[in-house]
């Protein structure tokens, strides 16, 4: 359940801290520590805190009575606290009522459009439609403008209905937000490369690559993964720019690249996806083979 050297209060509160969600482990822990397991370690609120563990596990197991039971406790210590009106809304998505569960979040963000515990739970509910999710999202994104997974989420949500030049702008906010970040600027590349927006997508591209080259080779996995992706990008972007040379700037404003950038780059990721698959473990010598004469016929 934990490691031995470890106490049950211990793994409760780590798990806090990194916010993971194991919910058998959480419920037996935390049940056992508020019988008397480790209670006499109590420091502060931490009592508080195993009961909302417990209670939140509990509706995750389906155990609804005992997670009223933590509810009504939490709601008694701390009568008007935001976090206990999300667990009241809880029980009832966890008892079927999801359409009281919205009116009653709805409610809560009446009181106080700030709360984030209740937009992120409106949210969430299964029956909303995907035309229904996206204005949410949006009033939530203008007051908690600086969540970056609620950007992504908003393209994604405007990429399923095929709606890819908002969802292109809802990510241009995650390259304000962390410009450091390789996949968001992957993500930015590969939206534009679906909506048609070549210049830009090869811009993006080329920034995605610029950024994972600062990841010492071999020691990242995730950054050798971007780039692999990014190399394919750039290959699909040039050939699809030196295939119709005639097109205009982007509707983005960015320029076409000269041509002879395009030759090059469409070169130079050729060799490094030969380079790549030509040497990757398990591939056949037959499908090696002609992969690299696939690439070297482009």
């Amino acid at each position: 359940m934990f490691p031995p050297s470890s106490s049950p209060l211990e793994y409760l509160s780590n798990a806090r801290v990194q916010q993971t969600r194991n919910s058998l482990a959480t419920f037996e822990t935390a049940q056992g520590v508020l019988k008397g397991k480790g209670k006499a370690s109590f420091k502060g609120d931490d009592q508080w805190n195993v009961v909302e563990q417990l209670a939140v596990a509990s509706l995750d197991l389906g155990r609804l009575y005992q997670a009223h039971e933590c509810i009504e406790q939490l709601i008694k210590r701390f009568p008007g606290s935001p976090r206990t009106f999300v667990l009241e809304g809880m029980l009832l998505e966890a008892r079927g009522l999801e359409a009281e569960a919205k009116a009653f979040y709805q409610k809560m963000l009446v009181l106080d459009e700030t709360s984030i515990l209740a937009h992120r739970r409106l949210l969430s509910l299964p029956s909303l439609t995907t035309e229904q999710r996206i204005p949410l999202l949006l009033k939530y994104l203008d007051t908690f403008y600086t969540d970056i997974d609620a950007w992504v989420l908003l393209s994604e949500l405007y990429a399923s209905i095929e709606l890819y030049t908002p969802a292109l702008s809802s990510l241009s906010h995650t390259l304000i937000l962390a410009p450091q970040n390789p996949l968001h600027y992957l993500r930015h590349a590969e939206t534009a490369y679906t909506l048609g927006d070549l210049p830009l997508a090869f811009k993006s591209y080329l920034l995605c690559l610029s950024l994972t080259e600062r990841v010492k080779e071999g020691s990242d996995q995730q950054g050798k993964g971007l780039a692999v992706r990014a190399w394919w990008g750039v290959k699909l972007t040039t050939r699809s720019l030196l295939s119709s040379p005639d097109a205009p700037t982007s509707a983005s404003g960015v320029p076409r690249p000269p041509q002879k950038e395009i030759e090059e780059f469409s070169v130079l990721a050729t060799k490094w996806l030969v380079k790549i698959y030509s040497g990757k473990k398990g591939v056949d010598q037959d499908s090696k083979r002609a992969l690299v004469d696939g690439f070297l016929k482009q």
